[in-house]
Protein backbone atom coordinates (compact mmCIF):
# COMPACT_ATOMS: atom_id res chain seq x y z
CA UNK A 1 0.00 0.00 0.00
CA UNK A 2 1.08 3.75 -0.78
CA UNK A 3 0.39 6.98 0.42
CA UNK A 4 -1.06 9.31 -2.03
CA UNK A 5 1.19 12.57 -1.73
CA UNK A 6 -1.18 15.74 -0.66
CA UNK A 7 0.45 18.61 -2.22
CA UNK A 8 -0.47 21.75 -3.62
CA UNK A 9 -1.96 19.93 -6.55
CA UNK A 10 -4.41 17.79 -4.42
CA UNK A 11 -5.71 21.01 -1.93
CA UNK A 12 -6.34 23.20 -4.80
CA UNK A 13 -8.02 20.41 -7.23
CA UNK A 14 -10.17 19.86 -3.77
CA UNK A 15 -10.56 23.37 -3.46
CA UNK A 16 -12.17 23.68 -6.97
CA UNK A 17 -14.54 20.91 -6.33
CA UNK A 18 -16.57 23.24 -3.67
CA UNK A 19 -17.64 20.71 -1.69
CA UNK A 20 -18.89 20.97 2.01
CA UNK A 21 -17.15 18.04 3.26
CA UNK A 22 -13.05 19.10 2.38
CA UNK A 23 -12.03 15.80 3.23
CA UNK A 24 -13.91 13.98 0.59
CA UNK A 25 -13.17 16.39 -1.58
CA UNK A 26 -9.51 15.62 -1.22
CA UNK A 27 -9.95 12.37 -1.76
CA UNK A 28 -11.86 12.58 -4.84
CA UNK A 29 -9.19 15.26 -5.88
CA UNK A 30 -6.14 12.41 -5.25
CA UNK A 31 -8.23 10.02 -6.93
CA UNK A 32 -8.28 12.17 -10.51
CA UNK A 33 -5.09 13.47 -9.92
CA UNK A 34 -3.75 10.69 -9.65
CA UNK A 35 -5.56 8.50 -12.25
CA UNK A 36 -6.80 5.75 -9.85
CA UNK A 37 -9.44 3.65 -10.99
CA UNK A 38 -11.71 3.32 -8.07
CA UNK A 39 -12.49 4.68 -4.89
CA UNK A 40 -13.90 2.61 -1.79
CA UNK A 41 -14.79 5.02 0.76
CA UNK A 42 -16.94 5.81 4.05
CA UNK A 43 -16.55 9.38 3.55
CA UNK A 44 -19.59 10.16 1.52
CA UNK A 45 -22.87 10.52 2.55
CA UNK A 46 -24.70 8.54 0.63
CA UNK A 47 -23.88 5.60 1.92
CA UNK A 48 -21.99 3.52 4.90
CA UNK A 49 -19.90 1.90 2.24
CA UNK A 50 -19.47 2.16 -1.40
CA UNK A 51 -17.03 2.62 -4.47
CA UNK A 52 -17.40 4.94 -7.80
CA UNK A 53 -17.73 2.41 -10.66
CA UNK A 54 -16.15 4.82 -13.52
CA UNK A 55 -14.46 8.21 -12.18
CA UNK A 56 -13.84 9.42 -15.47
CA UNK A 57 -17.47 9.92 -16.14
CA UNK A 58 -17.81 12.38 -12.99
CA UNK A 59 -17.88 15.98 -13.86
CA UNK A 60 -15.28 18.06 -12.01
CA UNK A 61 -16.97 21.07 -11.98
CA UNK A 62 -19.98 19.51 -10.38
CA UNK A 63 -18.63 17.24 -7.82
CA UNK A 64 -21.18 18.23 -5.28
CA UNK A 65 -24.19 15.96 -6.94
CA UNK A 66 -22.47 12.37 -8.01
CA UNK A 67 -24.92 10.10 -9.42
CA UNK A 68 -26.82 7.69 -7.79
CA UNK A 69 -26.08 4.78 -10.22
CA UNK A 70 -21.88 5.57 -9.82
CA UNK A 71 -22.53 3.98 -6.20
CA UNK A 72 -22.87 0.63 -5.04
CA UNK A 73 -24.83 1.22 -1.78
CA UNK A 74 -25.25 -0.69 1.00
CA UNK A 75 -23.07 -3.40 3.03
CA UNK A 76 -24.53 -6.25 0.87
CA UNK A 77 -22.87 -4.50 -2.17
CA UNK A 78 -19.66 -3.96 -0.81
CA UNK A 79 -19.19 -7.89 0.65
CA UNK A 80 -20.48 -8.63 -3.08
CA UNK A 81 -17.60 -6.16 -4.34
CA UNK A 82 -15.28 -8.33 -1.70
CA UNK A 83 -16.33 -11.57 -2.54
CA UNK A 84 -14.85 -10.94 -6.55
CA UNK A 85 -11.82 -9.45 -5.28
CA UNK A 86 -11.46 -13.02 -3.72
CA UNK A 87 -12.17 -14.62 -6.50
CA UNK A 88 -9.83 -12.63 -8.77
CA UNK A 89 -7.24 -13.14 -6.20
CA UNK A 90 -7.89 -17.30 -6.18
CA UNK A 91 -8.26 -17.08 -10.36
CA UNK A 92 -4.65 -15.16 -9.80
CA UNK A 93 -3.47 -17.52 -7.68
CA UNK A 94 -4.65 -20.73 -9.78
CA UNK A 95 -2.93 -19.24 -13.00
CA UNK A 96 0.38 -18.08 -11.23
CA UNK A 97 1.34 -21.64 -9.93
CA UNK A 98 0.42 -22.60 -13.85
CA UNK A 99 2.77 -20.60 -15.22
CA UNK A 100 5.65 -20.51 -12.97
CA UNK A 101 5.66 -24.11 -13.52
CA UNK A 102 5.23 -24.57 -17.28
CA UNK A 103 8.61 -26.09 -17.16
CA UNK A 104 8.35 -28.76 -14.99
CA UNK A 105 4.43 -29.60 -15.98
CA UNK A 106 5.88 -30.49 -19.79
CA UNK A 107 8.88 -32.04 -18.24
CA UNK A 108 7.18 -34.59 -16.49
CA UNK A 109 4.61 -35.30 -18.74
CA UNK A 110 6.94 -35.43 -21.17
CA UNK A 111 8.72 -38.00 -19.65
CA UNK A 112 6.21 -40.72 -18.73
CA UNK A 113 4.81 -39.80 -22.01
CA UNK A 114 8.54 -41.39 -23.88
CA UNK A 115 8.61 -44.23 -21.33
CA UNK A 116 4.99 -45.18 -21.87
CA UNK A 117 5.77 -45.07 -25.51
CA UNK A 118 9.03 -45.45 -25.88
CA UNK A 119 8.98 -48.20 -28.60
CA UNK A 120 7.55 -44.84 -31.03
CA UNK A 121 10.97 -43.26 -30.23
CA UNK A 122 12.77 -45.76 -30.40
CA UNK A 123 16.24 -43.89 -32.74
CA UNK A 124 17.18 -47.70 -34.07
CA UNK A 125 13.11 -48.06 -35.04
CA UNK A 126 12.22 -44.61 -35.90
CA UNK A 127 14.69 -42.14 -37.91
CA UNK A 128 12.31 -39.46 -37.16
CA UNK A 129 12.18 -39.88 -33.52
CA UNK A 130 14.49 -36.84 -32.19
CA UNK A 131 11.97 -34.61 -34.40
CA UNK A 132 8.55 -36.04 -33.17
CA UNK A 133 9.99 -35.57 -29.65
CA UNK A 134 10.95 -31.99 -29.92
CA UNK A 135 7.53 -31.57 -31.89
CA UNK A 136 5.68 -33.11 -28.91
CA UNK A 137 7.63 -30.61 -26.63
CA UNK A 138 7.50 -27.67 -28.66
CA UNK A 139 3.30 -28.10 -29.07
CA UNK A 140 3.10 -29.25 -25.22
CA UNK A 141 4.73 -26.01 -24.14
CA UNK A 142 2.32 -23.70 -26.77
CA UNK A 143 -0.97 -25.83 -25.45
CA UNK A 144 -0.18 -25.13 -21.98
CA UNK A 145 0.36 -21.61 -22.17
CA UNK A 146 -3.02 -21.10 -24.04
CA UNK A 147 -4.76 -22.61 -22.24
CA UNK A 148 -3.28 -20.60 -19.20
CA UNK A 149 -4.25 -17.76 -21.40
CA UNK A 150 -7.97 -18.68 -21.04
CA UNK A 151 -7.89 -19.49 -17.77
CA UNK A 152 -6.99 -16.08 -17.47
CA UNK A 153 -9.74 -14.71 -19.63
CA UNK A 154 -12.56 -17.05 -18.95
CA UNK A 155 -12.46 -17.32 -22.50
CA UNK A 156 -12.46 -21.01 -24.63
CA UNK A 157 -12.07 -18.95 -27.83
CA UNK A 158 -8.72 -18.46 -26.87
CA UNK A 159 -7.35 -22.00 -27.55
CA UNK A 160 -7.90 -21.72 -31.03
CA UNK A 161 -4.84 -19.63 -31.27
CA UNK A 162 -2.42 -22.47 -30.35
CA UNK A 163 -4.53 -24.90 -32.87
CA UNK A 164 -2.96 -23.40 -35.78
CA UNK A 165 -0.85 -26.06 -38.01
CA UNK A 166 -0.32 -28.65 -35.28
CA UNK A 167 -2.52 -30.86 -37.14
CA UNK A 168 -0.26 -30.59 -40.24
CA UNK A 169 2.47 -30.90 -38.22
CA UNK A 170 1.73 -34.03 -36.66
CA UNK A 171 0.88 -35.37 -40.16
CA UNK A 172 3.92 -34.14 -41.83
CA UNK A 173 6.20 -36.48 -38.54
CA UNK A 174 3.82 -38.88 -38.54
CA UNK A 175 2.85 -38.39 -35.27
CA UNK A 176 -0.53 -40.15 -34.31
CA UNK A 177 -3.36 -38.35 -32.70
CA UNK A 178 -3.33 -41.41 -29.99
CA UNK A 179 -0.07 -39.77 -29.13
CA UNK A 180 -1.03 -36.42 -28.82
CA UNK A 181 -3.70 -37.07 -26.64
CA UNK A 182 -1.70 -38.92 -24.81
CA UNK A 183 0.40 -36.04 -23.95
CA UNK A 184 -2.26 -33.75 -23.57
CA UNK A 185 -4.11 -36.09 -20.89
CA UNK A 186 -0.82 -36.06 -18.96
CA UNK A 187 -0.53 -32.68 -19.03
CA UNK A 188 -4.06 -31.90 -17.32
CA UNK A 189 -3.31 -34.58 -14.69
CA UNK A 190 0.02 -33.37 -13.99
CA UNK A 191 -0.78 -29.63 -13.60
CA UNK A 192 -4.05 -30.54 -11.64
CA UNK A 193 -1.77 -32.26 -9.59
CA UNK A 194 0.85 -29.65 -9.36
CA UNK A 195 -2.02 -26.94 -8.42
CA UNK A 196 -3.38 -29.21 -5.79
CA UNK A 197 -0.13 -29.46 -3.67
CA UNK A 198 0.78 -25.28 -4.28
CA UNK A 199 -3.02 -23.79 -3.37
CA UNK A 200 -2.30 -21.83 -0.45
CA UNK A 201 -4.96 -18.72 -0.01
CA UNK A 202 -8.32 -21.34 0.14
CA UNK A 203 -8.76 -25.07 1.17
CA UNK A 204 -8.48 -27.04 -1.99
CA UNK A 205 -12.00 -27.83 -2.73
CA UNK A 206 -12.52 -24.25 -3.17
CA UNK A 207 -10.87 -24.69 -6.54
CA UNK A 208 -12.76 -27.31 -7.88
CA UNK A 209 -14.90 -24.86 -10.72
CA UNK A 210 -11.19 -23.58 -11.63
CA UNK A 211 -9.82 -27.28 -11.83
CA UNK A 212 -13.44 -28.06 -13.45
CA UNK A 213 -12.66 -25.32 -16.12
CA UNK A 214 -8.91 -26.00 -16.89
CA UNK A 215 -9.87 -29.47 -17.65
CA UNK A 216 -12.68 -28.45 -20.25
CA UNK A 217 -9.75 -26.43 -21.86
CA UNK A 218 -7.71 -29.60 -21.68
CA UNK A 219 -10.02 -31.54 -23.41
CA UNK A 220 -11.42 -28.94 -26.06
CA UNK A 221 -7.97 -28.84 -27.17
CA UNK A 222 -7.81 -32.70 -27.83
CA UNK A 223 -11.02 -32.78 -29.52
CA UNK A 224 -9.42 -30.24 -31.64
CA UNK A 225 -6.82 -32.17 -32.67
CA UNK A 226 -8.65 -35.43 -33.66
Amino acid sequence: MKVCPIDDTILEKASSFNLPDFDAAVQLACATVMEFDYIITGKFKYSEWFFIQDLSDISQSNLSVVPPDKFLSGRSSFDNFVLGINEASKLLEFVNIIVSNAGKIIADSANILFIKHSQVFELDSNPYAESQMAACLHDMEIILRYVSYAMFLHDSSVIDGCLNGLCENYQSLGISYDLVIAAIQLMEKTTINIVNESISIAPPNDYSSLIFELSGYFEQVAAALT
